[in-house]
This record gives structure tokens, C-alpha cells and sequence, in this order.
């Protein structure tokens, strides 16, 4: 953490409080302070339903803020975090999977939601953005796309 928040983003906070505390201290507490936001935020909601929207909007926070900070998605581990917030809100009886079968309705759905976001997809996907480059002057006029 102190070699890549020093070193390689030259993070003004994180220069300025380092020399504040001992060696690797601040570091550490920035590494310890994110685990256990991310095991903490949404687990010790996990009994009481009617707390779901605190941690999600924290877990959002957090996020935000390490994408803020760092300048970086950290590949895809940004986007795959909050678009599993939704999984922990209440929705609309309209929403929700249809008749006896939920459980399976959630199996299909978790299932097409990891082999969308595992690296086995990452192949399909650069060939699907590969059509979509080659024919962007179909899809809109004066479109680019970033190689």
C-alpha cells in the first residue's frame, strides 16, 4: 500500500499524514480499514432487514471514494461491487421472480450474471467490441471508438 499510494499515485493526503505516523502505520490502517469495511459494511446488517439500505450506500461510498482516490476501477472489481448492491435491496413484490420456482429464477440469474463478469467471457466480449468498432458508423454518425 505505501509503495503504491506514495510511489506511484503520489497521493497528496496520504504524502502529507505519512511522515505524521511511524513506518508503514498509515498504510496498514488504510489496508486494515478496507477489509473490514468490506466484510464489515454489509454483514452486520445481515440480521435486521430494514438496515439494507445503510451498508449498500456505504459499500457505494467506499467504493466511490477508493475510485476517487486511487483514480482507478481497479479492472473490473469497481463496476462487479456496485452492481451487486442492488442484490441486497428490497424490491417490489413486481419484481420478483415469478411463482414456486424462485430459487432456480436466481440460479439463472447468478449464474448468467459470473459467467458475464469471469475472464472465460473476456474473449466474446473483445469480439463483440471489435464488431461494434468496425461497424460504428452504422450505429451513430461521427461515432469513435478508443483503441
Amino acid at each position: 500500500m505505501h509503495n503504491w499510494a506514495a510511489n506511484r499515485l503520489h497521493q497528496p493526503a496520504f504524502l502529507a499524514l505519512e511522515p505524521l505516523l511511524p513506518p508503514l502505520v498509515l498504510a496498514k490502517l488504510m489496508c486494515w480499514f478496507t477489509i473490514v469495511t468490506e466484510l464489515g459494511v454489509e454483514t452486520y446488517s445481515l440480521p435486521l432487514r430494514s438496515l439494507y439500505p445503510v451498508p449498500t450506500k456505504l459499500s457505494i461510498l467506499l467504493h466511490f471514494g477508493m475510485l476517487l482516490s486511487t483514480g482507478t476501477t481497479f479492472t473490473l472489481f469497481f463496476y462487479a461491487m456496485t452492481a451487486a448492491m442492488p442484490a441486497f435491496v428490497d424490491w417490489p413484490i413486481v419484481l420478483a421472480a415469478p411463482g414456486q420456482r424462485d430459487s432456480s429464477f436466481h440460479n439463472v440469474l447468478v449464474a448468467i450474471l459470473l459467467v458475464l463478469f469471469s475472464p472465460l467471457f473476456t474473449p466474446i466480449g473483445e469480439a463483440l467490441y471489435r464488431v461494434l468498432a468496425r461497424n460504428r458508423h452504422r450505429l451513430a454518425a461521427d461515432s469513435h471508438c478508443v483503441r
